[in-house]
């Protein structure tokens, strides 16, 4: 018999985001009664993975579900009675097949659903067999993100060793990644995700703080700067409960008493997408175009605006000027002109080329009220959209921005265009905590020295260096274009 569904179950993953959570439930109806009949499954679980994804982790949804979504589980667990030997079991039927990453997820979710109805037993039971059986069967982006979910859970259960070691699976698989995968497959948003968990629970519970600092001893970051983050995560206590599931952070509380309480009264329905994905990301950046400062986006916490307000407005305390004018004292050329891109509140390039002609250009409305506040002209622009029509410069400056442009290879091949000299500074760790804030950034392209040497060199002949051999950290570089003479 041939299986007649509506049409938003015609098409791969992506086509069903166009749907509405309405739309998407009345074809789970229709195809339940045809789930006997199937042989591959996977169209199933895409179905209800985007019918139950609210697009944002903190929606208020995963916390007080609708009627949409109540009817939506129902129809999920009827499913497992098809498709499972028992229902605490993950091995499927021999009557059915899908893929490993896809059957993960519905067991994630299948979990998700034992602890809704209060059992914590029963979900804990397929926790541990997607920690133990399923976890080495999954691609690696599917595997960050089952990571973060096990640590989440393990932490709320107060198995403390077990979410020790999901944090060290995720270093290890981060860093046997390229880096480009490791954005591409939101390795870093779900460590920053598990660690903005780990500082609320660390500040709250002196029990796992003590933990954390003696199994994670070489994470110095958590005693230093749990102390300023976890207040301002806990100004949202709607993204911490929904993150952890509402039934899991209750039973964290009842385990661990001083973990903060939440009002329900106080919380909101976001809404949800109805276009697609890619549809949304064109929007948001249409309508936020600084990342750092979206402040009224679907779904982003309140910490984050407090947070980075934090870094921005105390930048200025942590820059090294000297470090600066003395490479450039060693090494610039005699220039009139200056073009410096992601310029910030850091008044290093100011103060060094304040006697030149300055251009300022900068995404964030942060920066852009400072400088205006201080008669300081400052172009609100991204670069990429800035230089086709820009005058020509005499030099160009990064000052640890160049890391924040995803585009950077087209970006400098535009500067060389139009800029006779570069003058760039890199961080190269991996992560960098602003120093301000206490926020961990994973919002950069994070090349070695070698690497950034390579993307540079292709537009520009490097004349000097400082801090390649001597700083594992950091380099300042200056490059003379191979496009003008």
């Amino acid at each position: 018999m041939a299986v007649s569904v509506s049409p938003a179950l015609a098409g791969p993953i992506e086509y069903l985001f166009k749907y509405s959570a309405t739309e998407l439930l009345d074809s789970a109806h229709t195809m339940l009664p045809y789930l006997p009949q199937l042989k591959y499954i996977g169209n199933w679980i895409n179905l209800v993975k985007v019918a139950r994804h609210p697009g944002v982790l903190w929606n208020i949804n995963y916390i007080e579900p609708s009627d949409v979504l109540v009817k939506l589980n129902e129809l999920i667990v009827e499913s497992e009675k098809i498709f499972f030997v028992s229902p605490d079991s993950t091995e499927i039927k021999d009557d059915f097949y899908a893929e490993n990453e896809e059957l993960a997820y519905f067991h994630i979710i299948r979990a998700y659903l034992r602890a809704e109805e209060g059992n914590i037993a029963s979900s804990m039971k397929i926790w541990n067999q997607l920690y133990s059986t399923w976890l080495f069967r999954q691609h690696p982006q599917r595997k960050s993100n089952l990571l973060a979910h096990l640590y989440k859970v393990f932490m709320c259960t107060k198995e403390l060793d077990m979410a020790a070691h999901c944090i060290n699976k995720l270093w290890t698989e981060i860093s046997i990644t390229e880096q480009v995968k490791r954005y591409e497959y939101g390795m870093w948003d779900n460590l920053t995700n598990i660690f903005l968990v780990q500082w609320v629970f660390s500040y709250y519970v002196d029990e796992i703080a003590s933990n954390l600092t003696s199994e994670l001893a070489n994470f110095q970051i958590l005693r230093h700067k749990r102390q300023e983050i976890a207040p301002l995560i806990c100004k949202d206590t709607q993204w911490l409960v929904a993150t952890c599931s509402r039934p899991f952070y209750d039973h964290a509380r009842n385990l661990m008493p001083t973990l903060p309480s939440y009002d329900i009264a106080k919380m909101t329905q976001n809404e949800l997408p109805t276009k697609s994905k890619n549809e949304s990301q064109k929007e948001l950046y249409k309508n936020y175009k600084n990342a750092l400062d979206c402040k009224d986006s679907i779904g982003i916490p309140e910490f984050h605006r407090h947070a980075f307000n934090l870094f921005f407005e105390d930048r200025e305390k942590f820059d090294n000027c000297y470090v600066w004018s003395d490479f450039w004292n060693k090494h610039g050329p005699d220039i009139e002109s200056v073009l410096d891109i992601g310029c910030g509140l850091s008044k290093k390039t100011y103060d060094i080329f304040k006697d030149k002609n300055l251009v300022a250009l900068d995404l964030s409305d942060v920066v852009v009220d400072h400088w205006n506040a201080q008669d300081r002209e400052i172009i609100q622009m991204p670069a990429h959209e800035y230089l086709p029509q820009s005058p020509d410069f005499d030099l160009c400056v990064f000052s640890d921005s160049l890391d924040y442009i995803f585009n950077y290879d087209m970006v400098l091949r535009q500067c060389s265009l139009k800029c006779k000299y570069i003058l760039i500074s890199v961080s190269l760790i991996e992560f960098v905590v602003h120093s301000a804030s206490g926020i961990i950034d994973f919002n950069r392209v994070v090349l070695s020295c070698n690497e950034w040497e390579q993307v540079i060199s292709k537009h520009f002949d490097i004349i000097a260096t400082e801090g390649k051999e001597c700083n594992p950290c950091w380099f300042l570089m200056l490059g003379k274009s191979k496009n003008i003479h």
